[in-house]
């Protein structure tokens, strides 16, 4: 199974996503990944196309959980291949969990321990707010306690995996093998 994580400046995203990514990467600041600041799991190639099926937890796309098809650019993406998480499962889990609403409030209370103290001075619980990037990825393949990671935690979960490898050069390349998404789940891609 592949992940991609996003490195950039967000200038084409609208105010409140541009702040939220800047709260995460000052929370991030002194982490070993802190420049990214959002993650997708792949989980399909389009057929007889030169995009994939990202699915994610995002405020640019309906304030969601969503699955959608994308051309993803070299330039602004790390893509790292964990064969010990299950691609059925994530998808499974994406589908089932479709719309479900993004949290902010989840977002920056896993990057920002100030956030994270006044949410548990509030007495709210994060996680019944909705989903968010770190999060959803860490549901959907099993991992216990993902409302606690941030991007850069996450990242650093999964490259100290044994089998885990960055094959951004031959994910862009063309290199590797990306598994077909099933075309019966077509109609379910966020449309941009």
């Amino acid at each position: 199974m592949q992940f991609a994580f996003y490195f950039g400046d967000h200038k084409d995203d609208g105010f409140r996503a541009r702040l939220g990514y800047a709260l995460i990467k000052a929370g991030q600041i002194k982490e070993h990944y802190g420049k990214y600041t959002h993650c997708e799991a792949i989980v399909g190639r389009v057929i007889e196309s030169e995009k994939v099926v990202i699915a994610s937890a995002s405020v640019r796309d309906g304030n969601q959980v969503r699955l959608k098809a994308v051309k993803l650019n070299p330039s602004r993406w790390l893509i790292l291949d964990c064969p010990h998480y299950s691609l059925q499962q994530s998808l499974a889990w994406f589908i089932k969990n479709r719309r479900t609403p993004y949290s902010m409030l989840g977002a920056v209370a896993s990057t920002l321990w100030i956030a994270r103290l006044l949410v548990s001075a509030f007495g709210i619980e994060t996680t019944s707010l909705g989903q968010w990037c770190s999060r959803c990825i860490s549901d959907s393949i099993g991992i216990q306690g993902g409302a606690d990671f941030n991007v850069s935690e996450l990242i650093t979960l999964l490259v100290n995996m044994p089998d885990t490898k960055d094959i951004t050069k031959e994910f862009f390349s063309g290199e590797v093998a990306i598994a077909e998404f099933p075309e019966e789940y077509s109609e379910l891609l966020f449309a941009s």
